[in-house]
């Protein structure tokens, strides 16, 4: 079926604006909170607790906004403005936590801070599900990994960026994410008239088995990411490594993506997934460990490329055989499991475990096991489509969770205040 003209192909680009935003928003939040928390009189120790706070919300709140969202799409048919909306309150909340940083205002800042987050998950699997509305599973595998590409951008963009406005005022860095934002979401309003290309995709599959166990291999390889990066990379001995592993591990992200965005058509595809998370099992020690930097550089970008693979992997295949009247629900379960790999690391450092020395042999553990999941999922043999899928169904979608990838960026912060 012929899509109609008009402005699908840029649904793609808008939903990995919206990500991209919200992981910069990210990094200047971990920036300017301990700032904020001392203004209203907290103890600098009880920001990684409000960290955890951050994390625990988005893991129960990611799926509840995308349970939510499908019963808005159901009953209404339309979506965009609720996602407009939530775009505006959530850059209202976020703007103006400067404001409510002041003397006493401690309770008024925390309920900021957790309104903030429940309102932005609607704005994270929600708006990443209406990739799902896209024509085939091709396109849609396509869209997933140029919406992840510009977020891996954002995540690489926070170091540089966290040093440039640490000495800053934080009012209009808040002021200018949140305008940014809350224009994004108004976008929205547009996406419910948007005409898209038929959904000719591989049939759904409603049983919650299936989306149960993706979330639980993509939780495993969250906690291998959240491993590696936060605790790991960022704290290993060598100074030059702790430079230069984030440009690596990212780049060696973006490589992952375009491998994966290669086999979206592919009934081995999960299988793809599989082999790239052992090799990043094998590689993560050795980019910790190493001295050699020939070794460090190689096994940085394995290991990136070993999570660019997996994340792209696990969301594609979950968005392609999510039943086209329930697309946000299975997309959010997902979103909910790396909210809880995040949640587990925040917890390692408030509860000052992060120098048990058995955390350098984790991410390998959990990404072999990992990749055994995706090694024998029931839709391991999920194709992409077996006509027309070919890297031209790009001109009708490209795209982008939300994944926060600045996650090193608060990696660092929380070590500090721990």
């Amino acid at each position: 079926m012929a899509a109609s003209p008009g402005p699908s192909p840029y649904l793609g680009w808008w939903v990995g604006l919206v990500h991209a935003l919200l992981a910069l928003s990210w990094t200047l939040y971990v920036l300017f909170l301990p700032g904020l928390v001392v203004s209203v009189g907290l103890p600098r120790t009880s920001v990684i607790w409000i960290l955890v706070l951050d994390q625990a919300l988005f893991a129960v709140s990611d799926w509840g906004s995308a349970v939510f969202a499908d019963r808005i799409a159901g009953m209404w048919r339309r979506l965009g403005a609720g996602i407009a909306v939530a775009a505006v309150v959530s850059a209202l909340l976020f703007a103006a936590m400067p404001w409510v940083a002041g003397p006493d205002g401690s309770i008024r800042l925390i309920a900021f801070i957790a309104g903030w987050a429940i309102v932005t998950s609607f704005l994270r699997a929600p708006v990443l599900s209406l990739l799902g509305r896209i024509g085939n599973a091709t396109r849609q595998g396509w869209a997933v990994g140029v919406t992840l590409g510009l977020v891996a951008m954002a995540g690489a963009a926070g170091p540089a960026l966290t040093e440039w406005l640490r000495q800053r005022d934080p009012f209009w860095p808040f002021a200018v994410a949140s305008a940014g934002i809350a224009l994004a979401g108004l976008v929205a309003v547009r996406a419910d008239a948007w005409p898209l290309p038929h959904r000719d995709t591989v049939p759904g599959d409603a049983r919650r088995g299936p989306i149960v166990l993706m979330a639980a291999v993509l939780l495993l390889a969250g906690l291998g990411f959240q491993w590696h990066t936060a605790l790991l990379a960022a704290a290993s001995p060598m100074p030059w490594a702790r430079s230069l592993w984030v440009p690596l591990f990212w780049g060696g992200f973006a490589l992952g993506l375009l491998i994966s965005m290669r086999l979206v058509a592919s009934p081995f595809r999960m299988r793809g997934g599989a082999l790239a998370l052992w090799a990043g099992a094998l590689a993560a020690p050795i980019a910790v460990h190493t001295g050699i930097q020939v070794f460090f550089l190689a096994a940085q970008l394995i290991a990136g490329a070993a999570w660019g693979m997996a994340l792209h992997t696990g969301l594609g295949v979950a968005l392609a055989r999510s039943p086209a009247q329930r697309l946000a629900s299975p997309v959010g379960l997902v979103f909910s499991a790396l909210a809880v790999a995040a949640l587990c690391r925040v917890l390692i450092v408030a509860l000052k475990l992060q120098t048990w020395p058995g955390w350098s042999a984790l991410p390998c553990v959990v990404w072999l096991v990992a990749g055994l999941g995706f090694w024998l999922h029931p839709w391991r043999s999920t194709p992409g489509t077996q006509s027309g899928s070919s890297p031209a169904g790009l001109q009708r979608a490209e795209a982008l969770p939300v994944l926060q990838p600045s996650d090193q960026v608060a990696g660092r912060a929380e070590q500090r205040q721990a």
